[in-house]
């Protein structure tokens, strides 16, 4: 062998030794690009992990875990509690979808509330709200199919059209006195400091308070593609009741826009169920460039029986703009007034005793709100602090109650994953 070959060779050895030198290095090298494509390594592991067992469907974990500090004051006694909001608290769900030829697919969302102590069952009596529905419970349990030109149906538990028709918002403040009322289970009080019977059979804030639109049922729904921004649904569901709504969400220029309106018809001829109609919506918009929105609902509902329709409307303006970089702030005021919620309902006022039940004949109530909500757009998380005031007139059989205001203070929480 010639000294020139033999000095080709080892040329040739030396090379292949750096080359595999460099290999090893940059494979262990995460101060550059290895950390990028370690962690889309990663991310590719973790999306085929969640696709186990069924590669065909995908699966997808998301949900939002949402805790506030309740203080409170019926003008006599005052406290502060940790509570689950009751309309938008925390919650997990399961969602995935799979092709079945083009333009067609098929999908599935389970979805799970978890109540440690729902805002909607503290009051005066109980710090903790408990009850039946404290811990897990099925939001929603759905099966879909899907056309890209005729729409989507979906069969099982999950929310009706009207669910949510009188809540549009485009701008989320999180404790709106339209829908969570952190006083709802609170016993009124009465001018000369007394709670209504000061039982479990006194008048309560939700009594005389409440939102009108659908909720989650067993049913069977049908949404039209979207036409324009406008999107038609309809559902019926067990022991006949079926709703309809027409929703509609469009950005002209500058400003965002969504509204909609829906009807629910309840045929139910059961215990507890004397609703006979529901006639309600909402519209909200936002002028993106100076952050300035405002929100406006109302409701009608009707009953089986002789009761006057129970009437709400609501309100709310504000602003919101990214002013520290980190996410929007939002500052905000509410107001909704409730005309004849709760008549009919029996209730111990003047403390006779649960023997001699009296009657609610009219009320009127007002609820004052107002807040701000800091945004952290990184974190996906959103922290707020609202104040709500409460004030109500009630008739009842026995004379008209005379009752003190209900102040409330929430500073929560609020991130998604």
């Amino acid at each position: 062998m010639t000294q020139a070959s033999k000095l080709l060779i080892t040329g040739a050895a030396v090379a292949l030794m750096c080359g595999a030198a460099s290999t090893t290095t940059r494979a262990a090298d995460l101060g550059k690009g290895g950390a990028n494509d370690l962690e889309d390594r990663v991310a590719e592991l973790e999306a085929t992990a969640a696709r186990k067992g069924n590669r065909a469907v995908t699966l997808q974990v998301s949900g939002q875990v949402n805790r506030a500090l309740l203080i409170w004051d019926d003008g006599t006694d005052s406290d502060a509690y940790v509570v689950d909001p009751d309309s938008d608290g925390s919650r997990f769900r399961f969602t995935g979808e799979a092709k079945i030829k083009p333009g067609w697919s098929a999908g599935y969302i389970m979805e799970m509330n978890v109540v440690d102590s729902a805002s909607n069952r503290v009051s005066q009596l109980d710090d903790e709200g408990l009850n039946e529905s404290n811990g897990f419970s099925i939001r929603q349990n759905a099966f879909y199919i899907e056309s890209e030109q005729l729409g989507r149906v979906t069969l099982g538990q999950a929310s009706q059209p009207t669910d949510g028709i009188n809540e549009i918002d485009i701008v989320a403040t999180y404790a709106t006195v339209s829908k969570t009322h952190y006083a709802g289970n609170f016993l009124v009080r009465t001018h000369d400091g007394d709670l209504t019977a000061g039982d479990a059979n006194g008048v309560r804030w939700q009594d005389v308070l409440g939102a009108i639109g659908g909720t989650q049922e067993d049913i069977i729904r049908y949404d039209s593609p979207s036409i324009y921004g406008f999107i038609v649904s309809a559902s019926w569901g067990d022991n006949d009741i079926w709703d309809a709504s027409l929703r509609f969400a469009k950005e002209w220029n500058s400003i965002k826009l969504a509204a909609g309106i829906g009807y629910l018809k309840d045929n139910r001829d059961e215990a507890g169920f004397n609703i006979d109609s529901q006639l309600s919506g909402s519209a909200s918009a936002i002028h993106v460039p100076s952050g300035l929105f405002a929100t406006v609902a109302a409701g009608r509902r009707t009953f089986d029986d002789d009761s006057p329709d129970a009437t709400n409307w609501y309100v709310k303006g504000g602003i919101s703009k990214n002013w520290t970089g980190y996410g929007a702030t939002t500052l905000f005021a509410d107001y909704a007034h409730f005309n004849d919620f709760g008549v009919g309902a029996r209730r111990d006022i003047d403390g006779s005793g649960i023997g001699s039940l009296d009657t609610i004949t009219g009320s009127e109530s007002n609820v004052f709100g107002f807040g701000i909500v800091q945004g952290f757009d990184s974190a996906a998380l959103n922290i707020y602090a609202v104040a709500q005031f409460y004030d109500t007139d009630i008739e009842a059989n026995i004379g008209d109650v005379n009752s003190d205001d209900h102040f409330a203070l929430i500073l929560g929480s609020h991130i998604k994953f």
